[in-house]
């Protein structure tokens, strides 16, 4: 019975853990950096980014980061709870 009861005692803190961290992907995944000789394109493949909480001094750096990387860079960032 203290076993059950320990698990469940823990069981919140894994799922509350989990929602600290989200998955931002960019709306382009190929992003022209400049041209060649030729003007021909080159492309830059942009990367996912996973960002968590823990990686930032405060709650609003974390919030800041976000929303920069939504409305300057394009990105679209989602909760990585269900990944």
């Amino acid at each position: 019975m203290k076993k059950l009861l320990l698990i469940l005692l823990c069981l919140p803190l894994l799922f509350s853990s989990c929602q600290q961290c989200k998955e931002c992907e960019p709306s382009d995944l190929n992003q022209v950096i400049g041209y060649d000789q030729e003007n021909e394109p080159i492309y830059a493949v942009i990367p996912f980014i996973e960002v968590c909480r823990d990686n930032f001094n405060s709650k609003q750096d974390y919030k800041n980061y976000i929303y920069k990387l939504e409305t300057e860079l394009g990105y679209s960032c989602k909760s990585d709870f269900w990944n």
